[in-house]
């Protein structure tokens, strides 16, 4: 068997985020200055084809025998979920979720518009429709309640943030390793201060 080199990142941005967010550039910078692969793909609003992008490019991480770090970020720690339950992670891969949406479905239900609301905003933006909170739904049955493997997944929560409950966080993801910052937000703006924690968690798994 081909040994495996140590790890690529993968990056899932949260919702309306993208590769360009303050952490997404970070990572990238750390990870070029390391010479460690990094990978954020640029997800659709849809959960079911974000799903399907982000599935993709873990199964092609996997076909070149690299372990992989998953970070997710808010939604992005939802699909990081998702994928480390139902798809291709395995004992050897590491998950970091950052103030993970634990469920979606009923916070985003808040952000459904109608085609006449989103195309007065502009032509090209893309609305959140009613369907793909029940993708949500259909993905949270999914994941479950258990999660398979505690002892590789690091959870970063914020007291501080002002978008989901860091408790419902905890409680959820209650076996694995903890991070709580007494002082940061839902962004984590200061992430770069935090990193070196969460790199030591990487470098000790």
């Amino acid at each position: 068997m081909t040994a495996k080199k140590k790890f690529t990142f993968l990056y899932i941005h949260g919702f309306r985020s993208s590769p360009e967010s303050t952490k997404a550039k970070f990572l990238r910078e750390f990870a070029v200055s390391r010479d460690i692969d990094f990978v954020c793909p640029p997800l659709s609003i849809n959960p079911q084809i974000a799903a399907q992008q982000v599935k993709k490019v873990s199964e092609h991480i996997a076909r070149d025998n690299v372990n992989q770090v998953v970070i997710g970020s808010s939604l992005g720690g939802f699909y990081a979920t998702w994928l480390m339950q139902t798809c291709t992670l395995n004992h050897n891969d590491i998950t970091v979720l950052l103030n993970p949406a634990v469920m979606p479905s009923i916070k985003l239900k808040e952000n459904c518009e109608d085609l006449e609301t989103s195309q007065v905003k502009s032509l090209d933006y893309e609305p959140f429709k009613p369907e793909y909170v029940r993708i949500l739904q259909k993905m949270e049955a999914q994941i479950g309640s258990k999660i398979k493997h505690p002892k590789n997944v690091l959870l970063v929560a914020a007291k501080g943030d002002e978008v989901l409950d860091w408790r419902e966080m905890v409680s959820f993801y209650s076996e694995c390793k903890h991070l709580i910052l007494d002082d940061s937000n839902h962004s984590i703006t200061d992430f770069n201060l935090h990193w070196p924690k969460i790199f030591n968690f990487l470098a000790f798994s």
